[in-house]
């Protein structure tokens, strides 16, 4: 193929005698396809000499430039090869580069001797905020080989995606990865980096890097995962999330996700969106190889710390098989959450084979030692270790902060899991029911807080506006309440006038805004008065109770009598109190329990399990009797 091909301003000037000519320029090779339209088709392409032809790097120093919402797709093997592939450099919101089945593309570094420049790399140019950005796709069946930098911008909307959930092998051999977007890598995915990368990004050759702003996902079948094999480096860095698809992932399973000649940092936190068994997180660890270090990652089995907030009861528990043995634990929490005064010791009560020793005891942490041999909490078993746990340590507004670590006899140190139950937070909470998607605002903080605004967030858009009751709709808490940027994203209300105050104990109603089949990610934030910064509230997703259970055992009886009557006339925040009284413990809450006597979490939250209030045992009625007393006492006395 002849073509016509224009030179360059350098180059016309050389021509002239007016400058050397040292190098040539890189060409643009313009995608002007419509639709999505394949790449080995000449006419799809506008060449910088206004020819149509293929991009073709080591003939004419062209890198292809796909912009303008473009869709290529390869399918076939393509010749001549482009010295560069650039996604999304001048504008575009979705971008797309895909390699089908049968579809094989070399991006070809060219010789910088032979005076050009193309560095043989992919680069997703589309940066934060700009609007544009591009997707590279790698299908089963497809290959395609980067002789330099496979570079994303920092943008999570630049996208890299090798293997599908079925399929034969999707083969990528790039020089180097330069991780700074959204990735994933199926289990069918073959990822090699060569080494031979220079330069569009010279400080990688042959390496991998995951930018701190960067979010990857490896997707596992049960006998299959992904590889990323490096001959250099891999530094890690940003989120990892592993998704299991279509099988249950179980103890004791491992997947090796990179080897490298060397790893160094670590993925900022690592998750799943699979639900594991109780007792069972996913830990990574890197060990060296032969040749190198590679970083696998395990469904291990840990202790569990059991905390109620509500009572403050805490232990340990195992709740797997085998036994787990250790000689050491340390509980902390920053905030201060800890308290020495309920704990009971393994020392105290001279448990799990005895000499265990208490260390470093304060509200911000407990800690036992055991100097001798380990001891064992066996095959599902539990060790109770008394009220640790303060509900109400620390500054209102703290977040939950409590950690748990164990040292094993071969002095390694494991993170166990955290597991909380009841609703007390030093904190404004959205209590959300997930299975109807109610939702009630309750302060169960000892803390009479005041607030002009709230704020639900759900990044998978888990809202529901049209079950949403808000303030507004409900004229409730002082009226004046407005409703702003309502969606299944985000819902939000401001009260532009006075503040609204939620004494300890006070609660609101929101309707249902959540949607049962969402994701529980709700984040919920309100502005106190005065205040031009938010405070981050609790959210737990629990059902709502039983108004009138004071206790919270599912069912109002005599026991939530006492309750009321041990706090009344005190700032106490009482579980499933009536939304519409507040302050102090008073005889309206002694109305309430009386007209839901009986109720149970099965019989709904505003009716009785028999229709009506049973008739009371007599000592029943002489303790009501000497509360109504009570109150009317301590009525006369203030009147």
């Amino acid at each position: 193929m002849i073509r016509i091909f224009r030179l360059p301003l350098a180059a016309t000037l050389f021509a002239a005698g007016f400058l050397p000519l040292v190098a040539h320029a890189q060409l643009p090779n313009n995608w002007i396809g419509v639709g999505t339209s394949n790449w080995n088709v000449p006419a799809n392409w506008m060449a910088n000499d206004g020819s149509h032809a293929l991009p073709d790097g080591p003939g004419f120093d062209e890198f292809a430039s796909i912009n303008g919402n473009a869709s290529v797709f390869v399918d076939s093997t393509i010749t001549p090869h482009p010295g560069e592939v650039r996604l999304g450099a001048l504008g575009g919101t979705n971008n797309v580069l895909e390699i089908r089945s049968g579809g094989n593309l070399r991006v070809e570094k060219v010789d910088p001797t032979a005076g050009l420049l193309t560095n043989g790399g992919v680069h997703m140019l589309g940066f934060a905020g700009s609007g544009n950005n591009g997707t590279l796709r790698v299908l089963p069946g497809g290959t395609i080989t980067i002789d330099g930098v496979l570079d994303t911008v920092p943008d999570l909307k630049n996208v890299v995606t090798v293997g599908a959930l079925s399929g034969s092998a999707a083969t990528m051999n790039v020089g180097a990865l330069s991780l700074r977007g959204t990735s994933t890598f199926f289990a069918n995915a073959a990822v090699t980096v060569t080494g031979n990368a220079t330069g569009f990004n010279p400080a990688l050759t042959g390496d991998v890097a995951f930018d701190p702003l960067s979010n990857t996902t490896f997707v596992i079948n049960s006998a299959q995962n992904a590889t990323i094999n490096a001959v250099g480096t891999a530094s890690l860095a940003g989120p990892l999330s592993l998704q299991f698809n279509a099988f249950a992932p179980t103890a004791g399973q491992s997947w090796t996700l990179i080897k490298a000649a060397d790893i160094s940092g670590s993925f900022s936190s690592v998750s799943t969106p699979s639900t594991l068994g109780a007792g069972q997180q996913l830990t990574l660890k890197t060990a060296s190889v032969v040749g190198g270090k590679q970083l696998t990652a395990t469904v291990s089995t840990v202790l569990v710390l059991n905390v109620n907030r509500d009572t403050g009861t805490t232990s340990l528990s195992n709740p797997n098989a085998p036994g787990i043995a250790f000689d050491g634990y340390s509980i902390k929490s920053a905030s201060g959450r800890l308290t020495s005064v309920g704990w009971n010791s393994l020392d105290d009560q001279n448990a799990l084979g005895g000499d265990w020793r208490e260390s470093n005891v304060s509200n911000t942490q407990l800690a036992e030692l055991k100097p001798t041999v380990t001891g064992t909490i066996g095959a599902n078993g539990s060790q109770g270790i008394g009220n640790a746990y303060s509900a109400f340590g620390g500054s209102f507004g703290t977040p939950e902060d409590l950690t748990v670590d164990y040292t094993l006899s071969d002095g390694s140190v494991v993170q166990g899991i955290v597991n909380y139950t009841g609703t007390k937070v030093n904190n404004l909470l959205l209590q959300v029911d997930p299975t109807t998607g109610q939702a009630k605002l309750r302060n169960t903080s000892l803390t009479t807080v005041s607030i002009d605004g709230y704020d639900i967030a759900s990044a998978t858009s888990s809202l529901s506006t049209s079950s949403w009751n808000s303030l507004d709709d409900q004229n409730a808490a002082g009226g004046d309440w407005r409703e702003s940027d309502a969606s299944a994203a985000h819902l939000a209300e401001l009260k532009p006038t006075t503040s609204t105050t939620l004494a300890p104990g006070a609660s609101f109603l929101l309707g249902s805004p959540f949607n049962p089949l969402g994701t529980k990610d709700l984040m919920f934030s309100f502005l106190q008065a005065g205040n031009s910064a938010a405070t981050t509230g609790a959210v737990i997703y629990a059902p709502l109770g039983v108004p009138g259970d004071y206790d919270g055992d599912g069912i109002v009886d005599a026991s939530d009598y006492t309750v009321f009557r041990d706090h009344l006339n005190q700032s106490f925040a009482l579980a499933n109190r009536d939304p519409n009284n507040s302050g102090l413990i008073n005889a309206g809450d002694f109305t309430y329990w009386k007209s839901h006597f009986g109720a149970t979490s099965g019989s709904g939250s505003a009716s009785l399990s028999g229709g009506s209030v049973p008739e009371p045992t007599s000592w029943l009625l002489l303790a009501i009797g000497g509360a109504c007393v009570l109150i009317l006492r301590q009525r006369n006395q203030t009147a």
